[in-house]
């Protein structure tokens, strides 16, 4: 089995993957040892990659090393060419999602967009180069900007359904 760790901004996504098939996935508050042993149930973990947009601490780090965890960067020897200027400062989120894209759209030019704590609009193109793309805030520090920065909106809350 491949355990994937997503470390995002507001959640810590887990995946699993038994060859190229995703078995389960789940979304935590918080990294831990526990949280990580408790979702993949003893399974023999074989691989593990770590995407994070933080960071790493120590308790990231000793993860990390417990799973001989590959951590994904611009550095590393992708599948796709990033043309962005600076790739070192692009979050490893959007990497995984385009290198992700160019896989599951080969020979297509793409438009990537994740919502999340922030919203981010990358381009891939059908060649795999990677040229960026752009970050916004989310839906929520939307509605927290339109509150703090009016004077007579109403404070909203995103509603996930």
């Amino acid at each position: 089995m491949k355990l994937i760790i997503d470390i995002g901004n507001s959640l810590v996504k887990l995946a699993l993957f038994d060859a190229d098939k995703m078995v389960v996935t789940t979304n935590v508050s918080s990294l831990s040892l526990y949280n990580i042993e408790k979702f993949h149930k003893n399974e023999l973990i074989s691989r593990c990659i770590v995407s994070t947009v933080k960071n790493l601490d120590d308790n990231t780090s000793k993860i990390i090393n417990q799973y001989k965890s590959l951590v994904l960067t611009s550095s590393l020897r992708l599948p796709i060419d990033i043309k962005y200027t600076t790739p070192e400062t692009l979050g490893n989120d959007r990497i995984a999602a385009v290198v992700a894209a160019s896989i599951l759209y080969p020979d297509k030019d793409v438009v990537v967009i994740d919502c999340g704590t922030c919203l981010t609009i990358d381009i891939i193109y059908a060649n795999k180069e990677y040229i960026g793309g752009r970050i916004s805030p989310g839906l929520l520090m939307r509605y927290q900007s339109l509150f703090n920065f009016t004077e007579q909106l109403p404070n909203l809350s995103p509603s996930y359904t």
